[in-house]
């Protein structure tokens, strides 16, 4: 068994300042199949569902109720599609919008699909779920990302969200050039002075600045040639021996991704199979003297993260794809009190990594579909 994380939220300076991200204890807010949140009907292409986030209850992990702020820009959410009526995709983006060109789950009709999701939220505090096909839908709450920081006026906030848009899709041309990316090789993606769309004004774009410390994406791969992985990470170092995306042949699949910037403001994207590869950016970290997220191996002296803790028996016997990753280095991690969100963390690998961050004093989120729910 082996784990990987990217890195971790960085607490502002400041005794009033916002933590970038708040965790709280994950809640069902919606399931169209019992009717929870209002909506006890499949959701069909024509009819998005609206879910409102600012101003509900919810707990944090200790037990203290709490509601989420006005003044919240993003939510943590895990979205799960079930009993669709074919294969399709699920969009979340923040009311009030237009509905960007952007996924967030792509799902089979026989089998439930989960994936999760930084949504932006609407001006009128709500996020919104579109389906290409009718399908019942299911929506649990872990977290939310601060707004406005106190403590330094006019600083900017430690997560900027943006409505989701596409910045790569190699079907069509789309930021890179038109075909799959081939094997065994690497996509540059400019997020740097990249313009994105801005919910509060679509005719003047967001910009992600120069100083980013990672953005919030959700990447896709779409028809693979065969079984593989994706990575990300930041351009300009070493590939880390690392995946963010497994998929099997001729199935699209989804995950999202808070992935760290190089310093050329670029990010990029391995697959060890041949594949057509789609990027979708929800927003950015703040980057600066206090940055918001805090990549491996990056930080203030005694808080360095390891990018990978490797299982020694990969070495007895390493399979292709292992020998295909160049493996980074390895140094001390002090990761007590920072806040992480592990997808999938509910058994297997990704929930043997929620127990070692816990262990270590991180505060753990955990975003999962339960078997027995599904």
């Amino acid at each position: 068994m082996s784990s990987t994380w990217p890195g971790w939220f960085g607490d502002s300076d400041g005794a009033d300042a916002v933590e970038p991200f708040v965790r709280l204890r994950p809640e069902r807010r919606v399931d169209t199949r019992s009717g929870l949140g209002g909506r006890s009907s499949k959701v069909a292409p024509s009819s998005p569902l609206s879910i409102p986030v600012v101003g509900v209850a919810a707990r944090l992990p200790g037990g203290t109720r709490v509601t989420v702020p006005s003044d919240a820009v993003a939510v943590a959410v895990n979205v799960t599609i079930t009993q669709a009526s074919s294969k399709g995709f699920a969009t979340v983006w923040p009311c009030g919008t237009p509905r960007p060109l952007a996924s967030n789950v792509n799902f089979a009709s026989t089998t439930p699909t989960g994936n999760g999701v930084i949504a932006p939220i609407g001006d009128d505090g709500s996020i919104c779920v579109h389906t290409s096909t009718s399908a019942e839908v299911i929506v649990d709450l872990a977290g939310y990302f601060g707004g406005s920081d106190v403590s330094t006026p006019g600083a900017e906030t430690p997560f900027t969200a943006s409505s989701p848009t596409r910045l790569v899709d190699t079907r069509v041309g789309v930021g890179a050039a038109p075909g799959p990316v081939q094997a065994a090789t690497s996509l540059r993606i400019q997020v740097g002075g990249a313009e994105l769309d801005n919910p509060d004004d679509p005719a003047s774009p967001m910009v992600i600045p120069s100083d980013a410390s990672a953005v919030a994406m959700n990447l896709t791969v779409v028809r693979p040639s065969a079984d593989g992985f994706a990575t990300v990470w930041p351009c300009g170092s070493d590939r880390p021996l690392a995946s963010n995306l497994n998929y099997a042949a001729g199935r699209n699949r989804a995950n999202a991704v808070i992935a760290p910037i190089g310093a050329d403001g670029t990010v990029c994207v391995y697959v060890n199979r041949s594949s057509h590869v789609v990027v979708d950016v929800a927003g950015w970290f703040r980057g600066g003297d206090d940055p918001s997220f805090l990549r491996c191996g990056t930080g203030p002296p005694g808080r360095h993260a390891i990018c990978r803790r490797p299982d020694p028996k990969l070495t007895a016997s390493p399979t292709i794809a292992q020998r295909n990753h160049r493996p980074s280095s390895v140094v001390p991690m002090d990761i007590n009190g920072a806040s992480a969100i592990v997808t999938g963390g509910a058994s297997g690998i990704g929930a043997a990594s929620a127990r070692m961050l816990a262990a270590r004093g991180a505060k753990v989120v955990i975003a999962d579909l339960a078997g027995g729910q599904g």
